[in-house]
């Protein structure tokens, strides 16, 4: 394999580079924690939560418990199937399909 001493000297370049901004990406987070550092003027930081963002929470913790109950419920089909204890009853299936029908 042939290596042309332009590409050889072009990568030297690139790589010194990218050592470099390296290096001042660090000292810019260095600068900028030690800015943030000075700014710290001891007093207590205030936090409000909207009305809308509770309600969402609480749908969320909800939604969580709905989920682990139908993951439960999946899981017991799951067994009762895999065991032949599972019967499906044709009637109430059929029952179904009309009402949804009508």
């Amino acid at each position: 394999m042939k290596v042309n001493p332009r590409d050889l000297q072009a990568y030297g370049r690139t790589n010194a580079n990218g050592v470099q901004n390296a290096q001042k990406a660090r000292e810019a987070v260095a600068a900028q924690k030690a800015a943030s550092a000075t700014k710290r003027d001891g007093s207590a930081a205030r936090v409000s939560i909207s009305d809308e963002a509770r309600k969402l929470a609480s749908t969320k913790s909800v939604d969580a418990t709905a989920s682990a109950e139908s993951a439960a419920k999946v899981a017991d089909l799951k067994d009762r199937v895999d065991r032949g204890e599972y019967k499906v009853d044709a009637q109430l299936v059929a029952r179904k399909m009309v009402d949804d029908v009508a």
